[in-house]
């Protein structure tokens, strides 16, 4: 089943909020070796201008970033305005050395921690991929499709409410 929850959002002072969002890769089944194209989007939610930053994307056999990840590319990032939008993409190398398995690529915002934000924990996305030899079962593919934030605008201390729709780009269904 799906599972959508929300919860208050607080904002104190005005600053940047960089959120990786919209990701997606040209496919969830690859070999070691492979080149994986990916794209996203980072989009400043806060209320001042964000400087340049980079985002990374690292491989990873969970879906939270730590100092075991592999490191495979990044994108420069220019300054971002509130609420603006970069589409980024990169070409991610799948090392040839990587046991077949499930793996996570991760995207990182802001990696360090350069931009002083009202969030720094809200920088990493992860996008589940199989290495190895295709399963005859298929793969889920779960991808937002869609996010919207009920209020154009939100004062410190207000609740924030946000509709994602979630759609399964994968071929098989999503338990």
């Amino acid at each position: 089943p799906l599972t959508v929850s929300s919860a208050p959002v607080v904002v104190e002072g005005d600053a940047p909020d960089l959120v990786v969002s919209a990701t997606s890769l040209a496919s969830v089944q690859v070999q070691a070796g492979d080149v994986l194209a990916s794209t996203c989007e980072l989009t400043n939610l806060g209320t001042a201008k964000a400087s340049q930053s980079r985002v990374k994307y690292y491989l990873s056999q969970d879906d939270t970033f730590d100092s075991g990840d592999r490191y495979l590319n990044y994108d420069r990032v220019k300054s971002l305005e509130p609420d603006e939008v970069s589409g980024e993409d990169a070409n991610l190398r799948v090392p040839d050395s990587i046991e077949d398995g499930t793996w996570y690529i991760l995207f990182v915002a802001d990696i360090g921690e350069d931009v002083a934000e009202t969030d720094e924990t809200n920088n990493v996305v992860s996008r589940e991929i199989r290495v190895g030899a295709p399963s005859d079962e298929g793969t889920p593919d779960l991808q937002i499709v869609s996010v919207t934030a009920g209020l154009e605008v939100v004062n410190a201390g207000e609740v924030l409410p946000v509709t994602t729709v979630v759609g399964n780009g994968g071929d098989a269904a999503a338990g």
